[in-house]
């Protein structure tokens, strides 16, 4: 038996699929980008904003502590879809 799409609704539902797929990878991948960038940048800006290291870490924190939670959230989803 076929697993092909049997109305054009339903091929039309898996192309658009696909297309979100491709947005959230997108989104993610500029989001990591921006952050990394706020790493690499660190002695500039605290040289141009003077900064302390401490001020700096606090910045530096705020930026990089939700990246663990985000990946866990889509981890999650994968699990509870692959459960359902």
């Amino acid at each position: 038996m076929s697993d092909a799409p049997t109305s054009p609704s339903a091929a039309g539902e898996s192309s658009w699929r696909w297309v979100i797929i491709g947005l959230i990878f997108f989104g993610t991948l500029i989001n990591m980008i921006d952050r990394q960038t706020i790493s690499v940048l660190g002695p500039v800006i605290r040289h141009d904003l003077g900064l302390t290291n401490t001020q700096y870490g606090t910045i530096g924190s705020a930026f990089l502590l939700p990246m663990p939670f985000q990946c866990g959230c889509g981890a999650q989803s994968l699990t509870a879809s692959e459960i359902a």
